[in-house]
């Protein structure tokens, strides 16, 4: 009777030990603006699960005075994909201030970028985003990507 509890305890340390390790389902990078300073964020994301799906969001924070936060429009993405086997994909898409909350000096945004990705090509994919000059702000404290894995 000694030998099973003993045996029954070192499985659920085993098992307990096995659902500690498991791989997170969701990873989020965020680059300052400062190391961007070209207005380039260069993220590599581990894509590399062939049987799932992923969602990806942009966010970001900027701050301002009231009248700048106002006067805020939408900022254009210049998003750039490079896949395992080095292919190369490109896209403009909007970070739209409407989709944030804050008060009338910061505002935080977090918005969906992609629903539903699976990739042809797993592994890890690099993702370039570049604010156009001229859109750039000041106030952006950077920019982040939040990739969330289904199964």
């Amino acid at each position: 009777m000694g030998v099973m509890r003993i045996r029954d305890g070192i499985f659920f340390l085993f098992a307990a030990a096995a659902f500690s390790c498991a791989e997170p389902s969701s990873e989020e990078r965020f680059v300052r603006a400062q190391d961007a300073p070209d207005g380039e964020y260069r993220f590599m994301v581990d894509l590399s699960d062939s049987t799932a799906v992923y969602d990806l969001d942009f966010y970001t924070m900027i701050d301002g005075s009231p009248s700048q936060m106002a006067e805020l429009r939408a900022i254009p993405l210049e998003v750039s994909w490079v896949s395992p086997d080095l292919r190369h994909f490109s896209e403009r898409v909007l970070l739209d201030p409407a989709a944030g909350s804050g008060s009338g000096v910061s505002r935080q945004m977090r918005v969906p970028y992609r629903r539903n990705v699976s990739m042809y090509v797993p592994g890890a994919w690099s993702i370039t985003v570049t604010v156009p000059e001229g859109f750039r702000l000041e106030g952006m404290r950077g920019l982040g990507l939040v990739c969330e894995k289904r199964k």
